[in-house]
C-alpha cells in the first residue's frame, strides 16, 4: 500500500453538523405526520367537549375555569392549524404545501398560542393559589378578567409579531433545513427570536407555577394538621364533658361542632382533589414544553427539535383527558356525550333556549 503523499487536503467544510443538519429522511417524516394525525384528532375533539361543557352548565362557571376556556381556545387554535403541518410531514423535504402567506400565518399562530398556553397555566396556578389561601382576594371584577386575559393573549402575540414588522416580515414561513411551516433558521436574528421567545414566555410563568404551588401544599397541609388537631380537641372534650356529674352536656353543640368540622374537611378534601388535577396539567404541561423551550437556545441539537415539537403538540390534546378526573367536568362530559341535555345540572341560557324550542 502506498501512503498518500499529497499535500492535497481531503473536501472541508466551515459549516457545523448543526448547519448541515437537513430533515429529509421519508421515514421520519412519515412517522411524525402519523403521530400528529391521532393529536390533532384528539385535540379537536377534546377541547370541543371542554368549550361546549362551560357553554352548556353555569357549574362549570368559575374564575379557575375562565382560565381552563382561554387554554382549550389556544389549543383548539393550535389543533386546527395541524393538518397543514401534517400534509407538510407527509411531503418531500423542498416540497411546500400551500402559499407562503398561509404557512407564515400557520407558524406565527402556533407559536403565539405555545406562550399564551404558558401564561394562561401560570395564571391558573396563580388563582388556584389566591382561592386556597385568600378566598376573598381571589374575586376579580369583569374589568379585571378582561384585562387579564388580553394580557395573556398580548403578550406572546407581539413578540411574534414585533419582531415580524421590525425585521421585514421574513421570520416566520417554509423553512427549508426542517421541511415546516415555523421560524425561519436562515434568518439572520433568528437566535435573537429564540433568545426573546424563550425569556418572555418561559422563565417568569416557570417561577410563578412553581412558587403558586408550593404555597398550595404548605397551605393545604396546615389547613389538613388543624382540622385534624380540631378533631381530636373536640372528641376529647365531649368525653371529658359526657363523664363529669356536676357540669351537663351540651349535646346539640357538640354535634354542630363535629358537623362544621366534617364540613370543612370534605371542603378542604374538595380542594386537594381540585389542586391535584392543577398539579397533574401543570406537571404534564412543563413535561411537554419545558424540553422544547430548552432545546431552542442549546447548540447542536437540530436533530432532536421534530420529536420534541411533536410532544410540545401532544400537549394541546392531553388537557382534556386529564379535566375528565375532574368530577365537575366528568359529569358534564358524560351528559354530553350521551346526549342526556335535560339532565345537565345548572343549565345555562343557551341550553335552555335549544332544549324549550
Amino acid at each position: 500500500m502506498v501512503a498518500n503523499t499529497s499535500d492535497e487536503l481531503p473536501f472541508t467544510t466551515d459549516k457545523t453538523p448543526e448547519e448541515q443538519f437537513r430533515f429529509d429522511d421519508p421515514l421520519q417524516r412519515t412517522i411524525i405526520g402519523l403521530v400528529f394525525i391521532p393529536i390533532c384528532f384528539t385535540g379537536l375533539f377534546g377541547n370541543s367537549l371542554v368549550l361546549l361543557s362551560v357553554l352548556v352548565s353555569r357549574k362549570l362557571h368559575t374564575i379557575s375555569n375562565v382560565f381552563v376556556v382561554n387554554l382549550s381556545i389556544a389549543d383548539l387554535v393550535v389543533c386546527m392549524s395541524l393538518p397543514s403541518t401534517i400534509a407538510q410531514a407527509f411531503s418531500p423535504l423542498d416540497v411546500r404545501v400551500g402559499p407562503d402567506w398561509l404557512c407564515a400565518l400557520n407558524a406565527a399562530v402556533m407559536f403565539a398560542c405555545i406562550g399564551v398556553s404558558v401564561s394562561t397555566l401560570a395564571s391558573i396556578s396563580l388563582i388556584r393559589a389566591l382561592i386556597v389561601t385568600r378566598p376573598l382576594a381571589a374575586r376579580f371584577s369583569r374589568k379585571m378578567m378582561t384585562l387579564w386575559l388580553t394580557l395573556v393573549w398580548l403578550i406572546p402575540s407581539t413578540v411574534d409579531v414585533l419582531p415580524q414588522l421590525l425585521w421585514g416580515g421574513e421570520l416566520f414561513g417554509y423553512d427549508g433545513k426542517y421541511g415546516a411551516c415555523m421560524p425561519k433558521t436562515s434568518h439572520p436574528k433568528i437566535d435573537l427570536y429564540k433568545s426573546i421567545t424563550f425569556l418572555v414566555s418561559f422563565p417568569l410563568p416557570f417561577l410563578t407555577i412553581v412558587a403558586s404551588l408550593v404555597v398550595i401544599i404548605i397551605n393545604l397541609k396546615r389547613h389538613s394538621s388543624d382540622l385534624v388537631k380540631g378533631n381530636t380537641k373536640l372528641g376529647k372534650s365531649s368525653k371529658t364533658k359526657s363523664t363529669s356529674k356536676t357540669v351537663p352536656v351540651p349535646v346539640s353543640s357538640v354535634t354542630v361542632a363535629i358537623e362544621d368540622n366534617t364540613t370543612k374537611l370534605r371542603l378542604q378534601r374538595r380542594q386537594v382533589q381540585i389542586t391535584k388535577n392543577m398539579m397533574m396539567v401543570v406537571g404534564v404541561f412543563f413535561a411537554c414544553i419545558a424540553p422544547f423551550f430548552l432545546i431552542v437556545v442549546i447548540p447542536d441539537t437540530a436533530p432532536a427539535l421534530p420529536y420534541l415539537s411533536l410532544i410540545t403538540y401532544f400537549n394541546s390534546c392531553v388537557n382534556p383527558i386529564i379535566y375528565a378526573k375532574h368530577p365537575n367536568f366528568r359529569e358534564i362530559f358524560l351528559h354530553i356525550l350521551n346526549r342526556r341535555w335535560a339532565d345537565i345540572p345548572k343549565k345555562s341560557r343557551f341550553l335552555e333556549f335549544f332544549i324549550n324550542r
